[in-house]
């Protein structure tokens, strides 16, 4: 097939209506660049930004934390320095000395007495060994016995557990032994805090 004279032109005039066209549609797409939002430079001021905001994340996050440990720390130390092992030592003392000391016509309030400075199952197991032992064998032999505490010293502490050595005379007298008899002994005793006290929550002869 050729072109002839009448088709020429036709084909001419639909060339330049393509390339009029086709300037047309390269000016209605944005230049990308000239509206700020793609480039070198808005890629490096995006970068910068989410820098700033995850430096400010990390920031925040430290604080936070920094300030956490501060408290957990000081609480810490302020249960267990020395008014808090005073504390403990005081509760350990006045509980052996409970615990040790008891006479026949006193008995039930003696008794009752310790149980007040215990906690958890020894409580549970001082009250069954007491009645079924201490208290028959204490008003059939009329034993009476008082415990005072030599020394005693913190072994270790936390804010809600301790252990202390505890040092005792005891002095003991019953029916068919009138005379003082007199012993010392070590305990190692376990204390809870419970209700904002130290109790006992084990007592075991060293």
């Amino acid at each position: 097939m050729t072109l002839t004279d009448e088709t020429r032109p036709d084909t001419v005039d639909d060339a330049a209506d393509d390339v009029e066209n086709a300037g047309t549609v390269e000016s209605a797409v944005p230049d990308a660049e000239s509206d700020g939002k793609t480039g070198p430079g808005w890629r490096s001021r995006l970068r910068r930004n989410l820098t700033l905001l995850v430096a400010a994340v990390v920031m925040v996050a430290a604080v936070a934390t920094a300030v956490t440990m501060y408290f957990t720390v000081h609480q810490d130390d302020q249960a267990t320095d020395a008014a808090a092992r005073k504390d403990v030592v005081a509760a350990a003392n006045a509980g052996t000395t409970a615990l040790l000391s008891y006479a026949p016509k006193t008995l039930d309030a003696d008794l009752a007495k310790g149980r007040t400075h215990l906690t958890g199952q020894f409580l549970t197991y001082y009250r069954e060994f007491t009645d079924k032992v201490v208290k028959p064998a204490a008003q059939e032999n009329q034993i009476t016995t008082r415990a005072v505490v030599s020394r005693a010293a913190v072994e270790k502490m936390s804010p809600d557990a301790a252990t202390v050595l505890v040092f005792v005379n005891q002095s003991t007298t019953s029916k068919d032994k009138p005379e003082a008899e007199l012993t010392s002994s070590s305990v190692r005793v376990g204390l809870q805090r419970a209700g904002g006290r130290w109790l006992i929550s084990a007592f075991d002869p060293v």
